[in-house]
């Protein structure tokens, strides 16, 4: 049994791929890449820009777990108050990264005032929504969309 399977196919921007057919040949941007595995079909689209597009960079190096954000460009913010009246009263800067294996998310959040004894999405927390199948519904639901919460719980400073 193998552990990798590759696709490829000669046409682009669109087409169907065969199991170990030729490279793909891509041009050089931004895409949102789709590809159904179970019918081969495939599609490159010019990547929108805007305020709720964020992009994921390629690890060029193994990613470690260890607290240190230098391998990440935090490069975007979060000015969001979900619940309770203002002010923010936090800083929070992000990036991402990527390889074969996972998605990396680095944060770097300074809080005046961590609270945390409720539910994880009342608690001070860092909450992201990957919209899995880029429908663009505008709310979580369950096709292919995940949330992910990482929250300050009954905890003290």
């Amino acid at each position: 049994m193998q552990d990798i399977i590759s696709w490829g196919a000669n046409s682009f921007p669109n087409g169907f791929a065969e199991i170990g057919g030729p490279t793909i040949p891509a041009i050089t941007g931004r895409y949102r890449i789709t590809f159904d595995c179970l019918s081969g079909e495939y599609s490159f689209v010019d990547e929108p820009v805007g305020e709720g597009v964020a992009y994921a960079a390629f690890a060029e190096t193994n990613v470690l777990i260890d607290g240190d954000l230098s391998e990440y460009e935090l490069i975007y913010g979060s000015e969001i108050l979900t619940t309770g009246n203002g002010p923010i009263n936090n800083e929070v800067s992000w990036g991402a990264l990527w390889d074969s294996n996972s998605l990396y998310i680095g944060a770097h959040v300074v809080d005046a005032i961590v609270e945390g004894n409720g539910s994880p999405w009342d608690n001070d927390a860092i909450e992201f929504y990957l919209d899995g199948n880029h429908d663009e519904d505008g709310t979580y639901d369950a096709d292919f969309d995940s949330q992910m919460i990482l929250d300050f719980a009954n905890q003290s400073n």
